[in-house]
């Protein structure tokens, strides 16, 4: 019986000290900041593209498909970029993850700050294009950081990391319609976007590890 509890015991999932290391923090909080991002411009840019710029997304299929084309192809070079990084220049596991991450988050708020001056269905497609792609090295960077940190808790961490991620999918949402309506402008919500964009790759410079926290 003895045997039988401690064995329960070591089996349990710390999940009070995997929530205080700071690598594990930055995991989740880089998912919140993804996801609020993420889905401000799955929901919000065929709006915006109508509203500002006359455009319907829905009749016009390149500029619908676009971004998300290159995001698919972006995502495949960013894992190649990252092997590369490790394997070939032996670049630590760190900074690589704060490299890829960094362009994750660094990327999609200058795009996003690029949209507000433009004036044009063109450039502001550009801009977009270059905002979804970049959000496309977060597969290589906080998405695979689980395993490295602590692959014996992947799925609880991966498992907290979602829970904050459908949370700020849901804020980004919603607050991405309070501010349009409280100020009537469209460069206030891609600001306010680009603000958490470059909240988030802060946090993650500072506090993401691609070393072992975990056994």
């Amino acid at each position: 019986t003895k045997t039988k509890t401690k064995t329960k015991t070591e089996e349990r999932v710390p999940l009070k000290t995997l929530l205080r290391a700071p690598p594990v923090l930055a995991c989740i909080f880089a998912n919140f900041v993804n996801n609020w991002g993420y889905f401000i411009l799955l929901a919000w840019m065929p709006l915006y593209f109508k509203q500002h710029l006359g455009l319907e997304l829905a009749k016009s299929a390149q500029f619908s498909a676009l971004p998300w084309f290159a995001m698919a192809i972006t995502g495949v070079f960013a894992g190649v970029f990252a092997d590369w990084l490790i394997n070939v220049k032996r670049v630590s596991r760190t900074t690589t993850r704060k490299i890829t991450q960094g362009i994750g988050f660094v990327g999609p708020a200058l795009g996003l700050l690029v949209l507000t001056f433009t004036t044009t269905p063109t450039g502001a497609l550009a801009a977009l294009t270059f905002a979804v792609a970049c959000t496309a090295f977060t597969q290589a960077g906080f998405l695979v950081n689980f395993a490295e940190i602590g692959p014996r808790y992947v799925g609880a961490m991966h498992g907290a990391a979602n829970t904050f991620g459908s949370l700020g999918g849901i804020l980004g949402t919603y607050g991405a319609g309070v501010v349009l309506e409280a100020t009537g402008s469209w460069n206030a919500v891609l600001r306010v976007t680009a603000g958490v964009y470059l909240t988030g790759a802060a946090v993650w410079l500072c506090f993401s590890s691609g070393e072992k926290v975990f056994e």
